[in-house]
Parts: structure tokens; C-alpha cells; sequence
């Protein structure tokens, strides 16, 4: 039925992606739920999560809007262009060696952020419209972060910088 209902949509002309994928859903009305996936999701978003494979472009990685977003900078050198998760219902990104040397700026949701790799994260963690924001990082970061104004005690996850 998802494949029928999704096929009738796209001869419509009523989807606003270049591309869709069949994900998984529970049916209740929204673009991911209906079977459809942003092009730049990788593993079909599974579990209704678009998932970002970002490479050493020096443009920013960009999550789709309204939809949980998984960005993976864990190559050396990846997400150089720095990480875009403003429009995201959620968004996690690991960087590795070397990765997310330019801005990463987070939505509305929780948002959580692992800098543990070496020399990662030399840019900004802005996190100040997140309702909940993690962020991990190595000494050797030299991350500058903006918290929300209820964290009153910083970013790191035993702050417990959470009102989602």
C-alpha cells in the first residue's frame, strides 16, 4: 500500500525532493512516514532517522528539514564546510580525526555532538536554540560553545542540559 500510495504522489507532482526512498513509519501523516526519504539520507532512514555520510567538501553538510538527522563526519578531514542541523527534529554528529573544522549550528531539538576525535571540532558548537545540547570533546579540541541560557553549567553530558 506505502509503495502504491507513494507511487500515486510522485506521479502528482505533490513531492518536493528530487528523490525518494522507502523508510519506515507508523503511518501518521508526516513526509517520512508516508515511505519517502530525502535524497541525501543514506540507509533508507531507518527508524524514521535520516542518516548523512559527510565527506571533506568544503561546503556545509546539510540535514534535511523536519526529519531526525545522524550526520557521520568520522573521516579525517570530513565536514570541513561545518554542519548544518537547523531545520532537523533531532540531530546527532560524531566528528573523527581531523573533522568539523567549520561551524556545526543545531535546531530547536536535542541536539548531541561528539568531538572526541583528535584535533576535531576547531570551529563553533552553537547549540543555543537546541531544548537539549551535548557536546563531548577532546582536550586537544579547541571548540568554542553556545550553550542554550538554561545551561547554567556548560554543554558537557553531565551538565544535563535538557528541557525537551
Amino acid at each position: 500500500m506505502r509503495v502504491a500510495v507513494a507511487g500515486a504522489l510522485v506521479l502528482a507532482g505533490c513531492l518536493s525532493w528530487p528523490e525518494h526512498l522507502l523508510v519506515e513509519g507508523d503511518g501518521g501523516g508526516s513526509s517520512q512516514e508516508l515511505g519517502l526519504c530525502p535524497a541525501a539520507c543514506t540507509n533508507l532512514c531507518a527508524g524514521g532517522t535520516c542518516r548523512l555520510q559527510c565527506g571533506s567538501s568544503p561546503a556545509p553538510c546539510v540535514c534535511p528539514p523536519n526529519i531526525a538527522c545522524e550526520v557521520d563526519c568520522s573521516g579525517a578531514g570530513s565536514c570541513g564546510g561545518g554542519v548544518d542541523c537547523t531545520g532537523a527534529t533531532r540531530c546527532t554528529i560524531s566528528c573523527g580525526r581531523d573533522a568539523c573544522q567549520g561551524r556545526i549550528s543545531c535546531g530547536a531539538g536535542p541536539c548531541t555532538v561528539d568531538c572526541s576525535g583528535e584535533r576535531s571540532c576547531g570551529g563553533v558548537v552553537d547549540c543555543s536554540r537546541a531544548c537539549s545540547c551535548s557536546v563531548r570533546r577532546s582536550p586537544m579540541s579547541p571548540l568554542e560553545v553556545t550553550c542554550p541560557p538554561f545551561c547554567t553549567r556548560g554543554c558537557s553530558p553531565q551538565d544535563d542540559c535538557d528541557q525537551c
